[in-house]
C-alpha cells in the first residue's frame, strides 16, 4: 500500500519543471505553465489562508514494472506460482472493498515493483489509486447504482428487458446525503452478500464463503474508535461529512460482520 498523507501548499510553493507537459483534449502535448495550473486550481475548493489542500503520495520502493492482474500469474516473476484468481488475499479482499465501496478495484489500480534486498531481489505487489473510494468517483460523486451492478451488467439489463422495466432496480430506494465532500455512499440499502464492483473481477468471481469470511474478520477488526480516528484524520472541512462517513462505515461493517460471521464485530473478535 502506498504512503499517502494530506498536505497543504501555496501557488508560490510550486516549482514547474522546464520540460513538464500535459495532453489536451486533442492529444497534443502542451507546456505546463502557472496559468494552466491556476485554471486547474480554479476548479477545486477555494484556498484556506492562501493554501490548497492536496494528497501527497510517497514513491514506492523499487523499480515500477507495471500493474498485476486479478487472474493468471506474472510470467516474469518466478516466485509468482499461484494464479491470482486463486489467491485468498485477492478473493477475500472483496469483503474489504465492499465495506469501503472500493468499486474501482481492478488491475490498473495496482502496481508491482522490483525490490532489491540485501541477499535477494523480488517483486512486491501494491494496491494504489483510491481516488474513487467511499462516495467519490474521482471527479464527482458516485452513481446511485454503485455496488449493485457493473457498468455494463447484462444480468440487470436482461431482467429489465424481460420485465419491461417494471421490476425496480436495487438502488432505487437509496437516499443521497447531499453532502458535497462525501459524494454518494450509504448503508441502509447496502447488500453485504452481493455487492459488486464497477467491473467484473476474476478473483472476486472465484471467491468462496471462506474467502468472504476471511475478509469479514479483517473488517470486523476495526473498532468504532479506530474508524472515528481514521475519518477524523481526513480533516473534513464540513463536520457533517465526518459524522456521516463515520456512521456509514460502522453500519456497513456491522452488516458485513452479521452476514458473514453471524455476529456483531465485538462477538466475532471474541470468538477468534
Amino acid at each position: 500500500m502506498p504512503d499517502n498523507a494530506i498536505a497543504w501548499f501555496r501557488m508560490e510553493d510550486l516549482d514547474i519543471a522546464k520540460d513538464a507537459t500535459y495532453s489536451d483534449a486533442g492529444g497534443h502535448k502542451l507546456p505546463i505553465t502557472k496559468e494552466y495550473i491556476a485554471q486547474m486550481l480554479a476548479r477545486v475548493s477555494p484556498p484556506v489562508d492562501g493554501r490548497y489542500r492536496c494528497l501527497a503520495s510517497r514513491f514506492l520502493d523499487g523499480k515500477p514494472i507495471g500493474p498485476f492482474k486479478y487472474y493468471d500469474r506474472r510470467k516474469d516473476d518466478p516466485e509468482d506460482l499461484v494464479p491470482h484468481e486463486m489467491r485468498r488475499e485477492l478473493r477475500g479482499m472483496w469483503t474489504v472493498c465492499a465495506w469501503l465501496n472500493h468499486a474501482d478495484s481492478r488491475g490498473p489500480n495496482s502496481l508491482d515493483t522490483w525490490v532489491k534486498g540485501r541477499d535477494r531481489s523480488f517483486v512486491r505487489h501494491h494496491l494504489i489509486d483510491f481516488g474513487a473510494i467511499l462516495g467519490s468517483s474521482s471527479s464527482g460523486k458516485r452513481a446511485y447504482a454503485t455496488g449493485t451492478e457493473y457498468y455494463v451488467d447484462y444480468g440487470v439489463s436482461g431482467r429489465a428487458l424481460v420485465t419491461l422495466g417494471v421490476m425496480p432496480f436495487a438502488w432505487e430506494p437509496v437516499v443521497d446525503p447531499e453532502i458535497p465532500s462525501v459524494g454518494f455512499v450509504e448503508a441502509k440499502e447496502f447488500d453485504p452478500s452481493n455487492w459488486r464492483a464497477d467491473y467484473p473481477n476474476p478473483a472476486f468471481d472465484e471467491r468462496t464463503e471462506r474467502d468472504s469470511r476471511w475478509g469479514a474478520r479483517i473488517v470486523a477488526g476495526f473498532t468504532d474508535e479506530m474508524i472515528r480516528t481514521a475519518v477524523a484524520a481526513a480533516q473534513y472541512s464540513d463536520p457533517r461529512a465526518e459524522e456521516y462517513v463515520t456512521r456509514i462505515l460502522i453500519e456497513r461493517r456491522d452488516k458485513l460482520a452479521r452476514h458473514w460471521l453471524g455476529a456483531t464485530p465485538t462477538r466475532a473478535l471474541a470468538a477468534e
